[in-house]
Parts: structure tokens; C-alpha cells; sequence
């Protein structure tokens, strides 16, 4: 069996742990590298989803969730929410797109516990979100708002 550090020297970080020690930072390095990869497909979907709604809003093809958003617009502003205005308004506009906005909602706090630096322990849905199952919730959301005719 190959030791881990045979292969050159050793970090300065590193000379002294055992190798458990240096499994349990690797643990750890792993696991914040989940919760970096999962923010970014939650800010990169948030930021999809609010684009969408303002092209919406902005296309006169689509009268009933166009005039939805332009009149959160009116209303809000730039204080649009993303739950409440933004994904509440799809699946009222679209009844077929509320499963993929009711699941992907059910992720919405892990997503606020990622942002505002995990300092709490979140009420989820689910205990063991992984990255894929954030991926494909999200990816789930995406396909029905555009079966549902509101993608360009």
C-alpha cells in the first residue's frame, strides 16, 4: 500500500496530522466544496428565473403571466421575491409547472442557509440534499417553465 505523502513532500499543513487527521480535513474540504457547487446552481438558477420573468414581463405574446409580472413590477420594484412573487406566479399562471416549483421551493431554505453562512440549522425538507439532486430539481423547474411555453 502507497502512503499518501510517498509521492513528494509533504505540506507544511499536513507534517504533522495522522492520517485519520488528514482524512477528516479532506472530509471536510469535500463537504464545502458541496455547499459551494450547490449556492452556485442555486444563484445561477435564481438569476435564470428572474431574467425569465422580466423577459416575460416584457413580451406582450404571454398576456397573462406578462401582465402578472409587470404588475409585480409595478408593485414591488426591484423587491421582487423570488418564492413569493417569481415562482408563485408560474405555477398559478402554469398548473403544470407547480410540482417542479413546489420541489424546487422545498429547497429554498438550504439555499438561504448556504448564503447567510450556515450559522443555524435549517428546517429542510430532506436532510441529505447532495449536489445532483439540487442539479436535477433544478433542472426539473427550468424544462417545465419551458414545456409550459414561457422560454423564448
Amino acid at each position: 500500500m502507497v502512503s499518501l505523502f510517498q509521492t513528494g513532500p509533504i505540506p507544511d499543513g499536513y507534517r504533522d496530522l495522522t492520517l485519520p487527521e488528514v482524512d477528516d480535513r479532506f472530509f471536510s474540504y469535500r463537504k464545502h466544496l458541496r455547499y459551494a457547487v450547490m449556492l452556485y446552481l442555486f444563484t445561477t438558477v435564481e438569476a435564470r428565473l428572474r431574467m425569465l420573468a422580466d423577459d416575460v414581463a416584457d413580451r406582450r405574446q404571454k398576456p397573462l403571466i406578462g401582465r402578472r409580472f409587470r404588475k409585480l413590477r409595478r408593485e414591488r420594484g426591484s423587491k421582487i421575491r423570488l418564492s413569493e412573487d417569481v415562482l408563485d406566479t408560474w405555477a398559478a399562471a402554469y398548473p403544470e409547472t407547480a410540482p417542479s416549483v413546489r420541489r424546487f421551493k422545498g429547497t429554498l431554505p438550504l439555499r438561504d442557509w448556504l448564503a447567510h453562512g450556515r450559522y443555524w440549522n435549517p428546517m429542510l425538507s430532506r436532510h441529505d440534499y447532495e449536489v445532483m439532486d439540487v442539479f436535477d430539481i433544478a433542472s426539473d423547474l427550468l424544462d417545465a417553465i419551458a414545456r409550459a411555453g414561457t422560454v423564448p
